[in-house]
């Protein structure tokens, strides 16, 4: 499966504006690896118009690659139940 973001709008804490362009460059490379998006199977092509993830609580000590990992799997989840309400869904990956 190829996912595409077309926009990303991050909203992060105060005093993490200067880590938002590594966090979405480390979040686009940890939605790549396949145990993200890997298993799940189209009929045919899909298209979300928007995902709105739920507020995740993050912590100046969490590094930016533990955010972006939270944030994969976020993402994950989000797709994961768009696309299984609807007919586009197939079954498990070849």
């Amino acid at each position: 499966m190829r996912l595409e973001i077309d926009h990303l709008a991050l909203q992060l804490p105060a005093g993490f504006e200067a880590r938002a362009p590594r966090i979405a460059r480390l979040l686009g490379e940890a939605l790549a690896r396949p145990e993200h998006l890997g298993g799940l199977r189209l009929a045919r092509n899909a298209a979300l118009p928007a995902l709105q993830l739920p507020p995740l609580a993050v912590q100046t000590g969490h590094s930016d690659a533990a955010i972006a990992q939270r944030l994969a799997q976020s993402v994950t989840a989000q797709v994961h139940s768009a696309l299984a309400a609807s007919p586009l869904a197939g079954g498990p990956a070849r």
